[in-house]
């Protein structure tokens, strides 16, 4: 065992430990700039990071060690005769082992207590342009907000010698994790992908990315471009259908009650987009809210100021569904509805109540809007109204 003991004034716990550490690397390959190394094998990691009650942490000694190592007097420019070929012409590792590993974060000055157990790591043979293996085990358990969750994580890596062209094939990571005070279920999360990022290039994306938690699937494919100066990322975007209402039930949202039990049963959204750091564009937007369909676009050219403009579509829609169920029975003789089990009767005195709703009045006052939007037919209280445009049109808060 190899111990580092900690900062003086922190816990009794070594800062740093590891159990066994083998790495054995073939001498003569050396020379022809090419590492040739077995199987790298490190077994039992512990460090313990830690803040005390002042803000002091038990790792800063060591940084200031390494500022001090790395203050060296600054080169002479280099020509291109100087310039060397690439640090490593051949890459060969039989692969890495890295079982049982723990990290424990500890700040004592905010309450927050971080732990990271069983942590594993193992890879299959590592070559420049060759896929690699990997797969990846970890427990975490956090105290604010109350986390424990296992997660695993599958790929295929492949770099080349210049470590600019990355690429994730088949990524997957799936987790499960117990989160009461933000959901009121055990959460099952998986995420799919493939991800490409070339730095020469300045490009990156992802392709068939599938996050599936709560019964709740979106799917996306997003391209990035001008990676490394200014960023612009498009795509596509769609869900599967969600039960609204079974989705607010599992984050511990009682859904209000409606006429219609069939209200909020089925939503889905798709669209296009393209987005900068200052503009968002959606288009070819199409939302389903049951029976209903909202189709058209959604730009916003200026994020900051903000500035919208839309024009939208909605198919016909049957407001009654959605309002809170009403007795057709006389006034004396009505007792409680409920239009859904489990969900409690409307409280007609608490609704007539005044509710003082805080509006973001900066933000209105910056808002500059303007769209339409065209209604086939709205239904209210069993009236239909045919072909209905309403537009909007807002600057400077008026």
């Amino acid at each position: 065992d190899v111990n580092l003991s900690n900062a003086p004034g922190f816990s009794d716990e070594p800062f740093a430990r590891m159990s066994q550490l083998d790495v054995n690397v073939m001498l003569m390959p050396l020379l022809r700039k090419e590492l040739q190394v077995d199987k790298v094998r490190l077994h039992g990691l512990f460090a313990s990071l830690e803040v005390d009650e002042q803000g002091k942490n038990n790792w800063s000694d060591l940084a200031k060690q390494e500022q001090v190592s790395q203050q060296q007097p600054t080169p002479p420019p280099t020509t291109d005769e100087d310039k060397q070929p690439p640090a490593l012409a051949a890459l060969a590792i039989n692969g890495v082992e890295l079982i049982d590993a723990t990290v424990k974060w500890t700040d004592l000055q905010n309450n927050v207590h971080s732990h990271l157990s069983g942590f594993s790591l193992t890879t299959g043979a590592i070559r420049f342009n060759e896929a690699v293996d990997i797969e990846l085990n970890t427990s975490v358990k956090h105290n604010e907000p109350e986390l424990d969750a296992k997660i695993n994580l599958t790929t295929r890596l492949t770099f080349n010698e210049a470590f600019t062209n990355v690429l994730l094939d088949a990524l997957r990571i799936k987790v499960i994790a117990d989160a009461p005070e933000l959901f009121a279920e055990q959460l099952d999360l998986l995420l799919e992908s493939n991800i490409n990022v070339d730095v020469d290039q300045q490009v990156a994306s992802l392709n068939k990315t599938r996050l599936t938690a709560l019964d709740t699937t979106v799917h996306t494919n997003v391209d990035v471009s001008k990676l490394l100066s200014e960023p612009v990322i498009s795509g596509n975007l769609h869900t599967d259908d969600i039960n609204a209402r079974d989705l607010m039930r599992r984050l511990g949202i009682e859904p209000p009650p409606m006429a219609s039990r069939s209200s909020l049963t089925k939503l889905a959204y798709a669209s296009t987009f393209k987005a900068t750091a200052n503009t968002i564009e959606m288009n070819e937007i199409k939302l389903t809210l049951d029976d209903t369909d909202i189709t058209g676009w959604l730009h916003v050219p200026d994020i900051e100021q903000p500035v919208v403009r839309y024009k939208l579509h909605m198919s016909p829609i049957d407001a009654d569904a959605y309002m809170a169920p009403v007795s057709e029975a006389p006034a004396e003789e009505q007792s409680p509805v409920v239009a859904d089990e489990g969900v409690a009767p409307v409280d007609a005195g608490a609704a007539e109540e005044d509710i003082e709703i805080e509006l973001p009045v900066d933000l209105l006052r910056k808002l500059n809007m303007e769209g339409e939007l065209n209604m086939d037919m709205v239904t209210i209280n069993q009236i239909p109204l045919a072909e209905i445009l309403v537009k909007t049109q807002a600057k400077g808060g008026i």
